[in-house]
């Protein structure tokens, strides 16, 4: 677990695929979060 822990940071080459498909998905999710407060915003004003 703490091993694990350690390479969040930087992953080494072989998990770089592995991790970049997560970071991926992340900052997908927070722009969709995003787009959605954006639209309620105009929505109310």
């Amino acid at each position: 677990m703490s091993k694990r822990k350690k390479k969040m940071g930087r992953p080494p080459k072989p998990a770089g695929e592995k991790y970049a498909r997560t970071v991926c998905l992340k900052v997908r999710e927070a722009e969709r979060r995003m787009l959605r407060a954006e639209a309620r915003r105009l929505g109310i004003s």
